[in-house]
């Protein structure tokens, strides 16, 4: 995770993306493919649940995540975390 945070350009959201993405893996329990493929809109914060879509077999499952992961999520405004996520993530829940 420290790694993570260090990386370049400071001051841009490629740090906090994988700090985000390496914490949600180790936190929900998630494949690096399963991980991959969220959507911002699969985390729910109200609801402290991360839903993981299509996984292996085909299907889908609602994960919980901790009080304190849903405190280390970023709570970027929407426009700004949309700058860097890929194109097929969609930046809509985001808190």
């Amino acid at each position: 995770m420290e790694t993570a945070a260090r990386l370049m350009p400071k001051g841009s959201l490629r740090p906090l993306m994988y700090c985000t993405l390496f914490g949600l893996i180790v936190a929900a329990g998630l494949r690096l493919s399963e991980a991959l493929q969220l959507k911002v809109g699969d985390v729910d914060l109200d609801e402290a649940t991360v839903t993981v879509r299509q996984t292996k077999f085909h299907k889908s499952r609602c994960l919980p995540i901790a009080a304190s992961v849903v405190q280390a999520l970023p709570t970027q405004p929407a426009s700004r975390v949309a700058e860097l996520l890929p194109h097929h993530w969609q930046a809509t829940a985001v808190r």
